[in-house]
């Protein structure tokens, strides 16, 4: 009885699951935001060849033929994006408690942050804003990394989908359910407008609409996307652009907007179409 409620007790079980995440995740040295540790699910993903493949597209295209330091890759603003992300929700968790914002939560947009670029082409914008529209091929690195994404759950008879369970299993988590996966799905690619009166997503309801402007935010545009490649970018090419994201992080909050985008829309309209944003 005694190693039955010893096995039960909640502190033992979440030092044991922090200790299988420390020990099966990685830490990467980056030049940006220094030590970055990744979730063992992440590990996973970064492993596949999908994902590896990131190493060798140019995150600004040509610009190495100018600026001969601007040959830093996708793969490595995907690491960045994907600390950012995870970062800024977890910031919110500690400043609003009362938001309810689980670990699962946590890891599905660290996961999109991670994937969001899946579906870059060589030289990345170069490849969709310009090779593309001269092919006349309808193409958006977005709706292609979402495909990437659910190809490579489904390739293999799911290994990797059946991996990631399993490593959520080891680590003390509840596995995803099929709306955790199509929660990241809706976020890797280009986000809806989430103002409109009926709420577009499967993934999470619009009490958590604020969580689909963390990676890509069409709203306003401020996300940890931008934040990554501003303050990345500017490193490599030697420029220097002031971009302290630390700052948009202390004043991070979850607001409940009504009218957003400052329209002046009717009182019905605001208040049907009232969410919860990120300000």
């Amino acid at each position: 009885m005694e190693g039955r409620a010893e096995q039960l007790d909640p502190g033992a079980e979440a030092i044991a699951s922090a200790n299988n995440i420390f020990s099966q995740g990685k830490t990467f040295n980056d030049p940006i935001h220094g030590q970055v540790e990744l979730h063992p699910v992440c590990i996973r993903i970064i492993d596949t060849p999908q994902f590896q493949r990131l190493r060798h597209i140019k995150q600004l295209d040509t610009c190495y033929l100018v600026y001969p330091g601007a040959s830093h890759n996708r793969f490595e603003h995907s690491i960045g994006v994907c600390y950012l992300a995870g970062k800024l929700l977890k910031t919110i968790r500690d400043r609003q408690p009362g938001e309810e914002i689980s670990d699962k939560d946590i890891l599905c947009v660290e996961i999109a942050g991670l994937c969001h670029d899946l579906g870059q082409g060589p030289f990345s914008h170069v490849f969709e804003k310009r090779f593309m529209p001269k092919m006349e091929k309808k193409f958006t690195h977005e709706s292609i990394a979402r495909k990437m994404f659910e190809y490579m759950l489904s390739s293999e008879d799911g290994q990797l989908k059946n991996d990631i369970q399993e490593i959520l299993t080891g680590c003390g988590l509840s596995r995803f359910e099929e709306q955790d996966f199509t929660f990241i799905c809706e976020m890797i690619d280009d986000p809806e407008n989430i103002e409109k009166e009926v709420w577009p997503y499967k993934g999470r309801n619009k009490d958590k609409s604020y969580m689909y402007e963390i990676v890509a935010n069409k709203r306003n545009g401020i996300d940890v996307d931008k934040w990554d490649y501003l303050a990345r970018d500017s490193y490599m090419l030697r420029m220097k652009v002031n971009v302290d994201y630390n700052r948009c992080f202390t004043n991070a909050r979850v607001i409940k907007c009504n009218g957003i985008n400052g329209r002046q829309d009717s009182p019905n309209t605001a208040s049907d179409t009232a969410k919860r944003n990120l300000s």
